[in-house]
C-alpha cells in the first residue's frame, strides 16, 4: 500500500484567495445575474448561483484558480503525491443564448506549478518537457438537468486530461487521467482534487506582477511565450547520405 501525503503544506500555507478584474475577449456584454433557465422538465428554475463563475469569467475576461490534487503515475508499487498548481485562464469565447439555455465557453490557460510541485511529481514518473509553466486548453458547457457546468482542461502537448463540475461555488471537483504512452513505463496518471477561485491580488504574489499588470492580453502574451518556449520544433535533418 502507498501513502498520499501533502507534500506542499508549507507552500500551501502562504495561499490566499482571488477573483479576477478586467475586460473580457469576445465576450458578449450581457447582464444574466439573475438569468431563470428552463430546465428540461419545463420547471422554472433560478440557476443564478450556478451562474456565478461563468459571469465572472464573461465580465472580467479571465480567472485564476488554484489546484490541489493527488496523484499517481502508475507502475507496480509506485507512490503517490499532491501538487499545487496556479491557473490563469483568458483568451476566453462564450456561449449564450437565453432562448436556448445554452451557455457555454472555450478558452487557454497558463497553468504554474508551486512550491516543490514539478520537482516531487518527476522524481515520482511524470515526463516534464515543459518546466514549471505549461499552456492548457479549456472548455466548458452547462448542463441544466445536472446543475453543473461540466469542464475539461487538456494539455497541448500531451493526452491528459481533467475533468471539472461548476455548481457556481468556489470549490470545482477536479478528476484527471492520462492513458499509458509508448515506450514510457510511467506513463498513465490517475488524480483527483479541486480547483479554488481566488483572488487577483492572490495571483499576483504568485506571479510577481502588479495587479494592474495582470490582464487577458497579457495572459494572452504570457501564453504565447509559454507555448514558444515548450512547442519547439525537432531539427530538420539537412544533410544528404
Amino acid at each position: 500500500m502507498f501513502s498520499l501525503r501533502p507534500v506542499f503544506k508549507a507552500s500551501l500555507a502562504l495561499l490566499i484567495f482571488l477573483v479576477p478584474s478586467t475586460s473580457v475577449v469576445g465576450a458578449q456584454q450581457q447582464d444574466v445575474e439573475n438569468t431563470t433557465l428552463t430546465t428540461s422538465n419545463d420547471d422554472n428554475t433560478d440557476l443564478s448561483l450556478l451562474m456565478t463563475n461563468y459571469n465572472a469569467l464573461r465580465e472580467e475576461g479571465q480567472g485564476f484558480y488554484l489546484e490541489e490534487k493527488l496523484y499517481l503515475f502508475e507502475t507496480p508499487g509506485s507512490a503517490g503525491g499532491s501538487s499545487a498548481v496556479l491557473h490563469w485562464w483568458c483568451d476566453l469565447e462564450f456561449l449564450s443564448n437565453d432562448a436556448t439555455n445554452k451557455y457555454g465557453y472555450v478558452g487557454r490557460a497558463v497553468l504554474y506549478f508551486l512550491g516543490s510541485s514539478l520537482e516531487d511529481a518527476v522524481a515520482k514518473g511524470a515526463q516534464n518537457s515543459s518546466g514549471e509553466k505549461h499552456t492548457r486548453s479549456l472548455s466548458a458547457v452547462l448542463v441544466p438537468t445536472l446543475g453543473i457546468f461540466d469542464g475539461q482542461i487538456h494539455g497541448t502537448h500531451d493526452d491528459y486530461v481533467f475533468r471539472y463540475s461548476d455548481d457556481g461555488s468556489s470549490t470545482l471537483p477536479l478528476l484527471g487521467w492520462e492513458g499509458d504512452s509508448p515506450n514510457v513505463d510511467t506513463g498513465a496518471l490517475s488524480a483527483s482534487g479541486a480547483l479554488t477561485k481566488i483572488t487577483t491580488e492572490e495571483a499576483a504574489k504568485y506571479l510577481g506582477m502588479d495587479v494592474a499588470d495582470i490582464t487577458p492580453a497579457a495572459c494572452s502574451m504570457e501564453y504565447e511565450a509559454v507555448w514558444n518556449a515548450t512547442h519547439v520544433p525537432d531539427p530538420i535533418d539537412t544533410c544528404s547520405d
